[in-house]
């Protein structure tokens, strides 16, 4: 493997880890969340279109809960928040949470600021943490045998 492939897996391994990683804690404090009803207050899915002029759907959602009688009010339906390829598809995750009369809120005890509506996998978030490691592992083994 030619030095320079083996220096940019090296670079890609280590940019994918670093921008997964926090994806990846937040989804390990999750399994601490407790549960409690809460409102929808609103939502509405922003529609973007990037450099490559695709365009994005990314679904919103405010909601209302309260927790030892104080009021908080959240906006993360999932962490991390991903945009998704289509109207339908945004469309079809906002519908689980509009047709509930009570909403399940999932908020961390020691922070009860911090909630979302529905909780992500810690196996789900690890996924590109460990392919940021599998290209960290095949460039450092690029530039040893290389």
């Amino acid at each position: 493997m030619p030095g320079a492939m083996a220096v940019a897996l090296l670079v890609m391994g280590c940019m994918f880890m670093l921008a997964f990683w926090g994806d990846f804690r937040a989804t390990q404090r999750y399994g601490l969340y407790v549960k409690t009803d809460g409102v929808l207050k609103k939502s509405w899915v922003e529609t973007t279109t990037n450099l490559e002029r695709r365009t994005n759907y990314t679904p919103h959602a405010t909601y209302e809960y309260v927790v030892a009688g104080k009021k908080f009010t959240g906006q993360t339906i999932t962490h991390p928040q991903r945009s998704k390829r289509s109207q339908a598809e945004a469309d079809e995750l906002l519908a689980q949470f509009a047709a509930q009369a009570k909403l399940e809120v999932w908020y961390d005890p020691d922070s009860p600021r911090w909630s979302c509506l529905k909780k992500t996998s810690t196996a789900e978030a690890i996924f590109p943490v460990l392919f940021g490691g599998i290209l960290f592992l095949a460039g450092s083994v690029g530039l040893v045998l290389g």
